[in-house]
C-alpha cells in the first residue's frame, strides 16, 4: 500500500503518458494485492469449486465461517438480474430469524462473505419472479446432505435461475420481517418491463422520458426528452451504455433518446450522490446495461408503430456463447413521399443498432463484446412541383460505441472487469444559398467530431459483511475537431481545422462500511489528471445512513464533481452550432459541490415507500455567450464567452409502490435554479429555461390480468422562464439631403428599422404546463405466436400548453401570441414474439 500511495505522489508531477503508466501500474498492484490479501484473511482454504453441482467441498472444514456466492439469472434466456433480494435465515430457538440480507449487483452477482458454518434457508426474490428458496449447509461434508437437496461446503458458489411471472408480487417477508433494502441515496433504478408499461409518444417507449416523470428531473421544453437535472443543463449528464460515454443521447433533435428499450437490461439513474466509479460530469449519472442474448433458444420480437418499426433477435451460439442485436428505424421519409406529393416538406430519419455477444470461458471468467450504432439525417425535398430547390441544406449527427469487457471471478470475495472502449460522434451542417454545395456555393458548412479510446480496469471485493470495497483505474484519449466554412459572407471567409487532443486519467477507491448496526458510510474519492490544463483534481466522496428503526432511515451526502469537455449553444442564430470543446488553461473545467439530506419510510405494512430529499448544489466554471457575441462563422472561441457560476436547491417527494396488480409513483419537486454571470443580465441572477419552481408527476400501471394492461402519467409544472421585450422604437435613416438645420419626421415607417428593449434576462413566465397520457395494450395469440397491440394516446385532454410567446404588432397595439405544440395524439402500434 505504500507504494501505491507512493506511486500516486509522483504521479502529481509527472506528465499526461508517465501519469497514465504510473496509475495503470499502481492499479495492476492492487489487483494483484487484492486476492493475495483476500486468500490470507479468509477462514478458507478450499480445494475445489463447482458451479455445476452447486457447491464447493471446502478441504478446511475445521474453519468456522464461510462464503455463499454466485450469479442470478433469469431462467430460459439467462440474463443477469440485477437488485434481486437475498435473505439468509437460520433456525434457532426462537424460530427463523434473518441473519443477513444482500441484493445483487449490475452483473446479477451476490455474496454471502464470512458467515458462522451452519445450515442456512437462502430465500431470492425479486418484484415480477417467483419466489424460491434453497437449503445451504456451511461447513458440512455430508454425501447424505447432497442426496437429499442441501448444497454444503466451507466455500458454496450457488448460480440461481429465476422464472419470471406476468404478474407482480406482493410483497415478501419471512417472520414478519420486511425484506427491502435500504434506500440508495438519489438513486433510480428502473427495469426495461417499468418503461413499456408507461404511455409512449407514437407508442415508442422511452428511457428518457421515463426518467422525467421522477422528481427533480426536468426538461427544458415538451419538445425535448433531455434531462435537466437538479438546476443543470442537459450536458452535465454522464450517459453511459455498457460502459461507453455517448455524447448526443437523441433523436429527432431530442424528442425521442436513442436507447432501444428492447435491448436494454438493466436502468441505473443517479440524480447525485455519485459513487466514485463515476465522473466527467457534474449533474447525473444514467448507467445502461445492455442485454446479453438469450441461452435456450434464438428467438426474437418485432413492433411496428405509425412512424418506426424495430427487430430483435437473440440466442444461443454453441453451448459457451450468446448474441443479440437489434435494430429500429424510423420511415417518416417515405411516409412523407406518399402524403406530400408537390415534395416541400422535409424528409427525416434515424435509424440505431445494438449488437452484443456473450462468451463463457469458465465458471469464473466471461467476454462480452458489445457495440452500438445511430445515425440521424434531415434534408430538403429534391423538388417542389417540379423544379429544382435554390436553397440547399443537410444536417447529420451520429453515435458509434464498441466494448470489449473481460469480467474474472477471482474468488467468492473478489471480483475484476477490464474494458477496452471506443466512443465516436459526429454532427455536421451544411447551408447552400446557391443550389449547390460545392466549393464555389455560397452558403456555412459546421461540423464537429470527437473520438475517445478508454482503456477501464476496475475491482469488487466484499472481505466481509462489513465491508464493499471499489477501485479502479480509467485513462481516456480525447481528440476533438471542429472545421468552419463561411462563404456566405465574404468579410469572413475562412476555413478552420482545430483538431485538440487531451489525455484525462483517474483513479478512485471506495468503501462501503458497517460501522454500526445502525450506521452505514460510503467513504470515496476520485483523483483525476486532465492533460488541457495539466492539473490534479481530488473529487471526494461521501455518504452516511442511519437507521433508528427497522421501518425508518435517514441519510446524507456530500460530493465534489467535474467535467472536463464544455458544451454552449447560441441559441439565437438560426444554424445549430452545439460544439463541444475541452477545458484548457483559459476555460477551466466545470466544477459542483453538491449537499443531500433526506429520510425514507416504508408505509402501509410496507406496500408503500415514502421518501423525501433535499439537496444545495454549487456549480462554477461554467460558460455561456456574450450578449455581443459574433457567431456567424459557428465555432466557439475563448473571447466570445464568459464564465460565471450557478445554484441548484429545493425538496424532492416520493411514494412508491412496487408491487401488486397497481403500482407506480408519484413525486413532487420545489426547486430553484439560478445562473450569474457578472457579464450578463447586468450582473444579476437570472434562471435557466428549466427552472420550473413546482413540479408534480403521477405515473401509474395497472395489470387487470394476463391480457389487459393499463398505463397513465400526469404531469403540471410551473411556467418556465422566457424573455420578452418590453417596448420598442426606431431608428430613421436620414436622406443624404438632409443637412440637420431642422427636424427630420418621416413620412412614414419606410427605411426605420425597429429596436427592442428587453426586459431582464427570462424573466417572464409562460403559464403552467400539464398534461395526461394514457396507454392500454392487449396481448394475444395469433398463428401460434403471442402478439400485442397498444393504443397510446399523448395529451388526452388536449390540453394546449405554451411552447413559446412572441409579440406581434411592434408599431401598433402589441398582442402576446403563443405557439402550441401537440394536441391529442393517438397512435396505434402492434408488436410480436417468436
Amino acid at each position: 500500500m505504500i507504494r501505491l500511495l507512493f506511486s500516486l505522489r509522483r504521479a502529481c508531477v509527472t506528465p499526461a503518458y508517465s501519469f497514465t503508466m504510473t496509475v495503470l501500474t499502481a492499479l495492476g498492484f492492487v489487483f494483484i494485492y487484492l486476492p493475495v490479501y483476500a486468500q490470507s484473511a479468509s477462514h478458507d482454504s478450499r480445494a475445489s469449486h463447482n458451479d455445476h453441482s452447486g457447491s464447493g467441498l471446502g478441504s478446511n472444514l475445521g474453519s468456522n465461517h464461510g462464503s455463499i456466492s454466485g450469479f442470478v439469472r433469469e431462467r430460459g434466456n439467462g440474463e443477469a438480474l440485477s437488485g434481486i433480494t437475498l435473505t439468509a435465515t437460520r433456525q434457532n430457538t426462537a424460530g427463523a430469524s434473518v441473519v443477513r440480507s444482500v441484493q445483487t449487483n449490475k452483473f446479477g452477482r451476490y455474496v454471502f462473505s464470512g458467515l458462522p458454518v451452519g445450515t442456512y434457508q437462502i430465500i431470492v426474490w425479486g418484484v415480477g419472479f417467483t419466489k424460491t428458496s434453497f437449503n445451504v449447509a456451511l461447513g458440512q461434508d455430508s454425501a447424505a446432505a447432497l442426496s437429499i437437496g442441501i448444497f454444503v461446503g466451507l466455500s458454496v458458489t450457488l448460480s440461481i435461475a429465476l422464472e419470471r411471472r406476468t404478474v407482480a408480487l406482493r410483497e415478501i417477508t419471512v417472520e414478519s420481517e420486511a425484506l427491502a433494502q435500504p434506500p440508495s441515496i438519489s438513486a433510480v433504478t428502473l427495469t426495461a418491463e417499468t418503461v413499456k408499461q408507461l404511455p409512449a409518444i407514437g407508442g415508442e417507449h422511452d428511457i428518457f422520458r421515463a426518467l422525467q416523470l421522477m422528481p427533480g428531473v426536468k426538461t427544458s421544453s415538451e419538445l425535448s426528452s433531455g434531462l435537466n437535472v437538479r438546476g443543470g443543463s442537459s450536458d452535465q449528464n454522464l450517459v453511459l451504455l455498457d460502459g461507453a460515454s455517448v455524447y448526443n443521447p437523441y433523436h429527432l433533435g431530442g424528442f425521442l433518446s436513442i436507447f432501444n428499450t428492447d435491448a436494454v437490461s438493466d436502468i441505473r439513474f443517479f440524480k447525485g450522490a455519485f459513487p466514485a466509479e463515476y465522473g466527467g460530469r457534474l449533474s447525473s449519472v444514467l448507467d445502461l446495461t445492455m442485454r446479453e442474448g438469450a441461452k435456450d433458444r434464438v428467438k426474437g420480437s418485432g413492433y411496428v408503430s405509425l412512424v418506426d418499426a424495430k427487430a430483435l433477435v437473440e440466442g444461443p451460439i454453441g453451448e459457451q456463447a450468446t448474441f443479440l442485436v437489434s435494430g429500429r428505424r424510423m420511415y417518416l421519409d417515405a411516409l412523407m413521399n406518399l402524403f406530400d406529393r408537390d415534395g416541400s416538406a422535409p424528409r427525416y430519419n434515424f435509424y440505431d443498432v445494438n449488437a452484443k455477444i456473450n462468451y463463457t470461458f469458465s465458471d469464473r471468467d466471461r467476454l462480452f463484446v458489445s457495440a452500438y450504432g445511430s445515425a440521424d439525417h434531415l434534408f430538403p425535398p429534391q423538388q417542389v412541383a417540379g423544379k429544382l430547390l435554390n436553397d440547399e441544406y443537410d444536417m447529420n449527427w451520429s453515435n458509434l460505441t464498441a466494448n470489449l469487457r473481460w469480467l474474472h471471478v477471482v474468488s467468492p470475495e473478489l471480483l475484476t472487469q477490464w474494458s477496452l472502449i471506443a466512443t465516436g460522434y459526429a454532427f455536421g451542417f451544411n447551408a447552400g444559398l446557391t443550389g449547390s454545395l460545392s466549393p464555389n456555393s455560397a452558403g456555412l458548412q459546421t461540423s464537429t467530431a470527437i473520438q475517445d479510446i478508454t482503456l477501464r480496469g476496475e475491482a469488487y471485493w466484499l472481505p466481509n459483511q462489513d465491508h464493499t470495497v471499489k477501485v479502479g483505474v480509467d485513462a481516456t484519449r480525447r481528440s476533438l475537431r471542429s472545421v468552419i466554412d463561411n462563404q456566405a459572407v465574404s468579410a469572413l471567409d475562412i476555413k478552420t481545422i482545430t483538431p485538440t487532443q487531451t489525455m484525462e486519467a483517474a483513479v478512485y477507491a471506495q468503501d462501503e462500511v458497517a460501522v454500526s448496526p445502525t450506521l452505514s458510510a460510503t467513504l470515496g474519492a476520485r483523483l483525476t489528471y486532465f492533460g488541457g490544463t495539466n492539473s490534479l483534481y481530488a473529487e471526494p466522496r461521501l455518504s452516511l445512513m442511519y437507521k433508528p428503526s427497522e421501518a425508518l432511515s435517514l441519510y446524507a451526502s456530500y460530493g465534489v464533481m467535474r467535467q472536463f469537455s464544455h458544451l454552449v449553444s447560441q441559441l439565437t442564430t438560426i444554424a445549430p452550432n452545439d460544439v463541444w470543446f475541452p477545458a484548457s488553461e483559459a476555460l477551466q473545467p466545470e466544477a459542483s459541490s453538491q449537499y443531500i439530506a433526506g429520510a425514507s419510510l416504508p408505509l402501509w405494512e410496507n406496500n408503500l415507500l415514502l421518501s423525501v430529499e433535499t439537496y444545495y448544489k454549487t456549480m462554477s466554471n461554467i460558460y455561456e455567450f456574450r450578449d455581443d457575441a459574433q457567431f456567424l462563422v459557428g465555432t466557439p472561441a475563448a473571447t466570445q464567452l464568459t464564465k460565471g457560476t450557478g445554484t441548484g436547491y429545493g425538496v424532492e417527494i416520493l411514494l412508491q409502490k412496487k408491487s401488486g396488480n397497481l403500482s407506480g409513483w408519484a413525486g413532487y419537486t420545489l426547486s430553484w435554479a439560478e445562473r450569474l454571470f457578472p457579464e450578463l443580465n447586468g450582473g444579476k441572477a437570472f434562471a435557466p429555461r428549466y427552472d420550473k419552481r413546482h413540479d408534480i408527476t403521477v405515473a401509474l400501471t395497472y395489470h387487470l390480468n394476463d391480457t389487459w394492461e393499463f398505463g397513465a402519467s400526469w404531469t403540471y409544472q410551473s411556467g418556465q422562464p422566457i424573455t420578452l421585450p418590453t417596448a420598442a422604437y426606431s431608428l430613421a435613416v436620414l436622406p443624404s439631403s438632409y443637412t440637420g438645420s431642422s427636424p427630420y419626421y418621416p413620412a412614414s415607417l419606410n427605411g426605420v428599422f425597429p429596436l427592442y428593449d428587453y426586459t431582464e434576462r427570462n424573466a417572464w413566465r409562460l403559464p403552467a404546463y400539464h398534461r395526461l397520457d394514457v396507454s392500454a395494450t392487449h396481448h394475444y395469440s395469433w398463428f401460434g405466436l403471442p402478439f400485442h397491440v397498444s393504443l397510446n394516446v399523448y395529451n388526452a385532454y388536449n390540453r394546449a400548453n405554451a411552447h413559446f410567446w412572441w409579440l406581434e404588432g411592434i408599431f401598433s397595439r402589441s398582442v402576446i401570441r403563443q405557439i402550441s405544440l401537440f394536441p391529442i395524439l393517438p397512435t396505434v402500434g402492434i408488436g410480436f414474439t417468436f
